[in-house]
């Protein structure tokens, strides 16, 4: 099987990524304070335990966005290694392959 990897096109799609991760980042920065921060509850046990499982279930939204967001600049970091590792080989076969 033989791959031809263009070198431009990978680069752009690294480029992609890494503006994606840029987004997710800036939308999870935003909306942090706000989610973590729920409206003031009565003083009865529903109202204070409404309010407790509101910060548990953003806390763990927060924590899967943050999980995926660091997913995402790893996969921008691996396309680049690949990108950078094609190059390489690339140069050695036209270096050994007149």
């Amino acid at each position: 099987m033989i791959t031809n990897v263009e070198s431009s096109v990978m680069m752009a799609s690294v480029a992609e990524v890494a503006s994606n991760v840029a987004a997710t980042a800036a939308v999870i920065d935003g909306g942090a304070p706000i989610m973590m921060a729920p409206a003031p509850a009565g003083t009865d046990e529903a109202s204070m335990l409404a309010t407790a499982n509101t910060s548990a279930h953003s806390a763990d939204f927060l924590g899967t966005s943050v999980a995926g967001f660091l997913e995402l600049a790893r996969f921008a970091g691996t396309l680049g290694v690949v990108d950078a590792s094609v190059t390489i080989v690339d140069t050695a076969n036209g270096a050994q392959f007149l």
